[in-house]
């Protein structure tokens, strides 16, 4: 991205076009939301683990759908939002279930046609509990299955047995929450994730797992 952006800058110093000039602008504007997202992955991958966070859920989100924009925008992706609290909870691992966050709405989104639509929804599933739901239409199978092969077993079996599901499971398990997915017919499915608004609770962490 350095290269790119020298020589942007070195050719927009020689040209004499404004139709160059522009095209170069759009360019250096590019290469700065690339350094940007590269700093979000940075920050994502690094490991805080047992780290006690208060942590706004619709922010992570907010934040997932900024870095996979590209691709939302070029495949013409409509992402519906409707977020029903205040976001905000108290867990371990903030920085791991962003992570986590960020796969599975890229899992969604990679799993729809071009011009689908992923429907995001975050509400108070009871007075000390949030649920974040990713559902979606899907084309022959999820993502998160590879090379599927009709053998009788459901997409959400196959799916819910990817090792990329059981790892964003543990994930989730190690906030203090519960992940869960489920199918709609053939052709739409959703994950679920229930969160306690303080895991540090014992009495939220019990209505979790109940």
């Amino acid at each position: 991205l350095t290269a790119i952006r020298t020589t942007t800058d070195y050719v927009n110093e020689i040209s004499e076009s404004q139709d160059a000039k522009d095209g170069l602008g759009i360019i250096c504007d590019n290469v700065e939301h690339l350094n940007n997202q590269i700093q979000e992955f940075r920050n994502l991958s690094s490991r805080r683990r047992d780290a006690v966070e208060t942590v706004h859920l619709d922010k992570y989100i907010e934040q997932a759908l900024d870095m996979l924009s590209m691709s939302i925008q070029s495949r013409n992706i409509h992402i519906e939002k409707d977020f029903q609290s205040d976001c905000e909870c108290v867990l371990l691992n903030g920085t791991a279930l962003a992570r986590t966050f960020l796969e599975l709405i890229t899992s969604a989104v990679q799993s729809v046609d071009a011009g689908g639509c992923v429907a995001l929804r975050l509400a108070d599933k009871e007075e000390d509990l949030l649920t974040f739901e990713i559902s979606h239409d899907i084309k022959s199978a999820t993502s998160l299955s590879d090379n599927p092969v009709d053998t009788g077993i459901s997409e959400r079996e196959k799916a819910m047995d990817h090792p990329r599901f059981l790892m964003a499971q543990w994930t989730i398990q190690s906030c203090g929450g519960k992940l869960s997915m489920t199918q709609e017919g053939e052709n739409r499915s959703t994950f679920s994730i229930i969160l306690p608004k303080n895991a540090l609770r014992p009495s939220d962490a019990h209505k979790v797992v109940t």
